[in-house]
């Protein structure tokens, strides 16, 4: 420890320029991964690092083995990595106040309220209970090579590399003075993230480069500084400094050369061919490019049509108006003689269009393909599970030129022609489409103001939702889980909601919980300023909004997190006529919600304005839907854990935690004992040997034994103690085998005090074996 504490010491100033060397190499590194990873990024990846950095630093002075300071480096990591990915730096703080405020109670002698302390262990227990799940999905996909959209996994991953990635850097220059060894691994992974992530700005890789030439001179310089002092050589006083300046200024210059000259790229040549090629093509021939008429939507408010009252999604305050819009005819009840007469109407959403695209500054809608379809065609297959069919008879009023056509849920057909148009040129091609599938319909219309719909509607439990795992298919990972560049701060806030959610229902549940509970709904908001992300405003500076606020801030966070949703807009319930059996809506019902896709069975509605009430989530009575399809049924590896950990009672989680602490507590004592012994290894173990059979011959003799006593006066005591007054022959045989294990105890111990010729690690494998045949006739 004295060892470790002296190169610290400011007495030694090459120890501190040379760890403040790896820690700026380490954050370029980390900075050029937060840089290229922008929102998938682990939040703190910088401070982590270096954090990990010091540790290993530490370690590496000690006297320790790589095994051993690999051991607490390691167990250092785990603890550091479950307080940042299952975000409880903070209940565990509290939960270490709360103990220490009953402890004072205690000590006055007042009644304990234990309520706030069952709290905070309650809170950990599902915080870890979630992480745990979450683990157990990762690890079960894995291993059948399947991969899941899992952002703390992800960050995980991502924070273990660069633990493990310090600790290699600040070990190699610390223990072994490596600075091949310990920057070229350091300086390729910056390289490779700066490739693969297309990063122009290579500022960082320079610095780290500068670091790494300025070390080779410094590290030189050292080397022989040892070999003139092994030697005898005098050297000049100013050496030191000489040698620093000219290894700075050397790798300045270096490095500066190696910017300033031009880079030659096979790809630029490549390309630089290819266009020469194609200008003599055109010399002897002419042609005009044609583009493909899929085209794109363009902007939110240029697809919006008259009867949606807004001109754009996310600006200032709007007006609703009691303008009528539609009346809707629903066959869930039948006429009414009286208007007194009270029933309970479903609450339907009315849905219009659904957009997958946002900028930054609002909503949009891929690019689009358009299809005519004649009456009664049937866009979706026969009733799947975990849908109902309802049907509609809407009259659109104050309708142009073309009219909406409005639904409940997922368009299965109508008795009007359908102009459909698809985000997924292939959906329109593979009718009637699974609402599972890759059908994408971003709005229809039709050319008539009255039409009658049959919607298909789903009636998916919470239960099932939570059984199905976040394994989704290419189109959904493209389209619903991109983002624009966002503020760190949503992408974190994204990541603190959903950190310990255990499934994927449970992720999107908690960010529609959190914008409903912690938001006002208001009609009266300002316009996000310019060039502001209005999602970042309104959680972090607004503070209240309207739907299409709620309605995008869930999407985007939900993105954030590794859950794929969308953002709808149409109308929301209406006022139900039961003389008439029909809904009256109006523009003050215009409204935006939030999807989320749900494989194996498609788009699920969420609620997260706080002005409207939520889902109410119907059970259908059906299995759970397996994580793989019945035909290729096979025991994952690892599913077994899963199960386990899922079966496990509350309690069982806390009493493998208290197993895992005690387990790290029993490591720590283990590899801790010899810190700061300057004694050989086999002297240590010997005195370990010795000192365990004196603590068990004290209980023996009693008053028989003395502290003045001599290694060799203690042994002759527990000698005579073993072999007397023995009848049994064979007894008698075994107690004197005892007393040569006890000398050769006592023999090995007073040569690793005593002797010039100190026992080497055979000597104490022999103590070992002695010891280890003579406790157990203590």
């Amino acid at each position: 420890m004295r060892r470790t504490l002296n190169w610290f010491s400011l007495e030694n100033p090459r120890r501190w320029w040379l760890l403040v060397a790896v820690c700026l190499a380490l954050a370029c590194v980390a900075g050029d991964a937060n840089r290229s990873l922008t929102d998938a990024a682990p939040v703190g990846l910088i401070a982590f690092t270096l954090t990990g950095a010091v540790l290993a630093w530490a370690l590496a002075q000690g006297r320790w083995s790589a095994i051993k300071a690999g051991g607490v480096y390691a167990s250092a990591g785990v603890g550091v990595l479950t307080i940042l990915t299952a975000r409880i730096s903070g209940i565990v703080s509290s939960l270490f106040i709360e103990a220490f405020s009953i402890f004072f109670v205690r000590l006055n002698r007042e009644p304990l309220d234990l309520s706030a302390l069952a709290g905070l262990f309650f809170e950990l227990n599902a915080r870890m209970t979630g992480l745990l799940s979450r683990w157990g999905q990762w690890l079960a996909a894995f291993s059948q090579g399947r991969t899941l959209e899992d952002t703390v996994v992800d960050g995980l991953m991502w924070l273990i590399a660069f633990w493990l990635l310090a600790g290699w850097v600040a070990w190699m220059l610390g223990r072994r003075s490596d600075v091949f060894g310990a920057l070229l691994p350091l300086l390729a992974l910056q390289a490779w993230l700066l490739d693969v992530y297309r990063q122009d700005e290579t500022m960082l890789l320079w610095f780290s480069l500068f670091i790494f030439v300025a070390l080779l001179g410094l590290n030189r310089y050292e080397n022989r500084l040892r070999e003139w002092l092994r030697a005898r050589v005098d050297y000049s006083e100013n050496a030191g400094v000489n040698s620093i300046v000219s290894s700075l200024a050397l790798a300045a210059l270096v490095v500066g050369l190696a910017g300033m000259t031009p880079s030659v790229s096979v790809d630029e040549i490549r390309r630089a061919w290819e266009e020469r090629r194609t200008a003599q093509a055109g010399e002897t021939g002419s042609g005009t490019p044609v583009r493909s008429g899929s085209g794109s939507s363009g902007a939110a408010g240029e697809r919006i049509a008259a009867g949606l009252p807004r001109d754009h999604l996310l600006g200032g305050g709007v007006e609703l108006s009691e303008t009528l819009v539609m009346q809707v005819r629903t066959n869930d009840f039948s006429p009414v003689p009286r208007v007194d007469i009270q029933i309970d109407a479903p609450r339907y959403y009315w849905r219009a269009y659904t957009y997958d695209y946002y900028s930054g500054q609002g909503w949009a809608s891929s690019a689009i393909a358009t299809a005519d379809y004649p009456a009664s065609e049937i866009l979706a297959v026969e009733k799947p599970e975990y849908y109902r069919r309802v049907r509609h008879e809407f009259e659109i009023l104050n309708s142009e030129n073309e009219t909406l056509i409005y639904r409940a849920g997922l368009l299965e057909s109508s008795n009007a022609p359908i102009r459909a148009e698809w985000r997924n040129v292939l959906a329109r091609l593979t009718l009637p489409a699974a609402p599972n599938g890759s059908a994408d319909l971003y709005r229809a219309s039709s050319p008539v103001s009255t039409y009658q719909v049959t919607s298909l509607i789903t009636t998916v439990d919470v239960a099932t939702l939570r059984e199905i795992w976040p394994d989704y298919p290419d189109w959904v990972r493209t389209k619903y889980l991109a983002l624009p560049p966002l503020p760190g701060r949503v992408t974190a806030l994204a990541r603190e909601i959903t950190a310990t959610a255990p499934s994927l229902y449970d992720r999107a549940e908690a960010i529609e919980r959190y914008l409903r509970t912690n938001y006002i709904y208001t009609l009266d908001v300002p316009a996000p300023p310019t060039g502001r992300d209005p999602v970042d405003y309104f959680l972090f500076d607004l503070g209240e909004g309207y739907c299409d606020y709620y309605a995008s801030a869930m999407v985007v966070l939900a993105r954030a997190s590794g859950v794929p949703a969308r953002l709808v807009v149409g109308y929301v319930g209406g006022t139900y006529d039961p003389v008439q059996a029909t809904y009256t809506v109006r523009e003050a019902d215009a409204h935006s919600w939030v999807e989320v896709y749900f494989p194996q069975v498609g788009w699920v509605e969420f609620e997260p304005t706080a002005s409207q009430p939520g889902f109410q989530r119907v059970g259908t009575g059906a299995a759970a839907l397996p994580y793989i399809p019945p035909e290729k049924i096979e025991e994952p590896p690892l599913m077994w854990l899963w199960r386990w950990l899922v079966g496990l009672p509350v309690f069982l989680p806390w009493l493998a935690l208290a197993a895992l602490l005690a387990g790290l507590v029993l490591g720590l004592r283990y590899l801790l004992r010899d810190w700061g012994d300057p004694r050989p290894p086999a002297v240590r173990q010997i005195g370990r040997v010795y000192q365990a059979m004196q603590r068990r011959g004290v209980k023996i003799l009693k008053s028989g034994f003395r502290a003045s006593q001599t290694p060799q006066e203690f042994a002759e005591v527990l000698k005579t103690h073993l072999v007397t007054d023995i009848p049994d022959v064979k007894m008698q045989q075994r107690q004197e085998n005892a007393a040569k294990d006890v000398e050769q105890i006592a023999e090995l111990y007073q040569l690793s005090l005593f002797s010039a010729h100190l026992p080497g690690m055979k000597d104490a494998k022999l103590a070992e074996k002695a010891w280890a045949r003579l406790h157990w006739r203590l």
